[in-house]
Parts: structure tokens; C-alpha cells; sequence
């Protein structure tokens, strides 16, 4: 897997653009989230609140503080409860100060999106595609797809991951399977595998990453991928999407049916995020206004 060095933005954008699994290093150093976020910062800050788990062995939600939920940590417990896909508005705003992954700042429309409230109804709520990820040693987020047609990126502030990548055509593979089988991929327990899933799944050779504190990883949009805690695991995740995949993500909200969403989305892309359409508007008033300049000199 090739990894970048503190990469430029124009670096960053050619590697995304190849749309294959790659590291960064050398960023999260200057982080406040990979100096400070740790089992005491969080006891200390935010003891009390309580988040949603999830158990991975019955499938259920369970409500947990975040103090009880670091204290199962530090146990013996084989229970495997994973705090993931928190939302950073449930514990804090303030967090977002602590982290600045600046690279996809220009690029990813779901991050604008936040600036043009007071001219839209606002429900980008929907669309806040940053979380928080803490986890057991052995706890794992199973076989899936970035939402909405997303890539993603995944920084470790501590503990060591496992990711299993499948490129295109493995995915192609995958989906057929399913298909074949009747399946739906949230049918498909990673660590439970039936031997017919087994026998599929052993004739794929995906990309297999160890990710380890203060590196980052992108996944490709619409690529099937695992993860796996090796070690008790702090990190921050978010999905964005850039000018190549735009309108697949358009696409994707539009088919999940979330016709409120979509159209908000494609007001703020067309109107104040997508620079050819703000040219073009501009130019068409700039023709009107010569023609109106024009018709009450000479005309009129």
C-alpha cells in the first residue's frame, strides 16, 4: 500500500484520484486528539454521557455512559460492545477543534454544506459524516460500504487496527454472491461465517493494512471492506466525497430514498459549492445586465 508523507493537497488529490487504499503519516502529530484523547480525558470531560453500543454478539443497542463504557475496557470482560459511529455533536462540538485533516477542506461538499444554513432549511444534521470510534480488542465493524457512496478516511489516535480491502472487481464478486444466494451483505457476519460464505470469502485476496497510532487510511468509495480491533482502539473516521465521485454520492442519497436530503444537498453543491455553476450564474446575470444597459442607453 503506498503511503504518503505529509502530503500536499495536489499529492493528496492524485492519490484519491487513482481510487485505490492508501496511508498518510505525519499528520496527526499536530494534532490535540492524538496528544490528549484518552481513557482519562474522556472520564474526566464527558463521565456522565451516555451513548448508544453496540453488543456485536446479540445484535442490540445498548445505552452506556461513557465512564462504565471505558471501565468495560480496562476489564476481562469477552463481552464485545463497540462504541462506533458517534457523532461528534453527542459529546461535544468542541471537539472538532482538536483535529485539522485540512486535506479534504476544498474538496468535500458535505463539509460546506454547514455555511449555508441561514439560506436553507437546515437539516445537514443528516449529513454530519464525522465520528468517533471506540472499541474492544476484537470488536470489528463488518463487511460493508461506505455510506452514500463516500470515501473515507480513518485516523488511529490509539490501539492498532486491521483493515481488509476488496478492490472493484472482488466487490463485483461479492455482490454476485449475494445475489446468487439471496443475501443481503448485513446477512454476512464477518467473524461467523457459514462454510459456504467461508469457501467464497477464502478464494478473495483483498488488501490486508495494519493501521497503527497517528496514521491515517483512505478507503475508496463503493469498495467492500472490514476492520478489526486488535488492541482497545480510539479513532475519528469521516466520509466525504470530491469532483470525481459527486455525482455517484448525489445519486446514492437520491436512491436511499431520501428525497429531503437530496434536495437540499443539490442546492448547496449547485448554487455554492461546484465553481462552474457559480461562474455560470455569475455570467448569465453580468449578459443580462449589458442587455438591460444596453436596451435603456440606446432604446429607450
Amino acid at each position: 500500500m503506498i503511503v504518503l508523507d505529509n502530503p500536499s493537497q495536489e499529492e493528496f488529490k492524485k492519490y484519491l484520484n487513482k481510487e485505490e487504499p492508501f496511508k498518510i503519516i505525519n499528520v496527526m502529530d499536530k494534532w490535540e486528539a492524538y496528544k490528549k484523547w484518552n481513557e482519562s480525558f474522556f472520564v474526566k470531560k464527558y463521565g456522565d454521557k451516555k451513548f448508544r453500543c453496540t453488543d456485536l454478539d446479540s445484535k442490540e443497542m445498548k445505552i452506556i455512559s461513557c465512564e462504565d463504557y471505558f471501565n468495560y475496557l480496562s476489564s476481562d470482560s469477552k463481552k464485545l460492545l463497540y462504541l462506533r459511529n458517534v457523532h461528534f455533536e453527542e459529546i461535544d462540538e468542541n471537539l472538532y477543534d482538536d483535529y485539522d485533516f485540512s486535506l479534504v477542506n476544498n474538496l468535500d461538499f458535505f463539509r460546506n454544506i454547514r455555511k449555508y444554513e441561514k439560506y436553507i432549511v437546515p437539516i445537514s444534521q443528516y449529513l454530519s459524516l464525522r465520528w468517533i470510534f471506540i472499541g474492544k480488542k476484537n470488536t470489528y465493524t463488518n463487511i460493508h460500504r461506505d455510506i452514500y457512496s463516500t470515501t473515507a478516511w480513518l485516523g488511529l489516535i490509539s490501539g492498532k487496527k486491521k483493515f481488509y480491502i476488496y478492490n472493484k472487481y472482488q466487490t463485483q464478486q461479492i455482490d454476485c454472491f449475494l445475489i446468487n444466494n439471496k443475501k443481503d451483505i448485513d446477512d454476512v457476519d464477518f467473524e461467523k461465517l457459514n462454510s459456504k460464505e467461508q469457501e467464497f470469502f477464502d478464494t478473495l485476496t483483498p488488501s490486508i493494512e495494519i493501521l497503527n497510532p497517528g496514521e491515517i487510511i483512505i478507503t475508496p468509495n463503493n469498495l467492500y471492506h472490514y476492520v478489526k480491533n486488535l488492541e482497545n482502539s480510539i479513532a475519528i473516521t469521516e466520509n466525504f466525497s470530491y469532483d470525481k465521485i459527486d455525482n455517484e454520492v448525489l445519486e446514492s442519497i437520491k436512491n436511499n430514498d431520501e428525497k429531503e436530503v437530496y434536495n437540499y444537498v443539490l442546492i448547496c453543491y449547485y448554487l455554492f459549492f461546484n465553481n462552474y455553476y457559480i461562474k455560470l450564474i455569475l455570467s448569465s446575470c453580468i449578459f443580462y445586465l449589458i442587455i438591460f444597459y444596453i436596451y435603456s442607453n440606446f432604446f429607450i
